[in-house]
């Protein structure tokens, strides 16, 4: 009877830590489609806007896009990010 208790109480303790990982992985599928669509967003006022000003395309980079010239900036702020 003594075994029967200990074996029912790890077989809920593994599926906990089963329902938990699977909830982890949940939220971490959820948290790369909200940052795709994020970056969606960003490359369609990108795609709106077009070329730089001198024609180069825009390269993404720490706080916002750089154009490939390397002469203009446009930040996350800038895009509404």
């Amino acid at each position: 009877m003594r075994q029967n208790k200990e074996a029912r109480i790890q077989r809920l303790l593994v599926d906990a830590a089963r329902a938990k990982a699977k909830a982890e992985t949940k939220m971490q599928e959820e948290e790369e489609e909200r940052k795709k669509r994020e970056e969606a967003k960003v490359l369609h006022k990108l795609w709106q806007m077009g070329v730089c000003f001198v024609g180069f395309h825009w390269i993404k980079q720490s706080g916002g896009y750089r154009c490939a010239d390397g002469s203009h900036f446009v930040s996350d702020v800038e895009l509404g990010i």
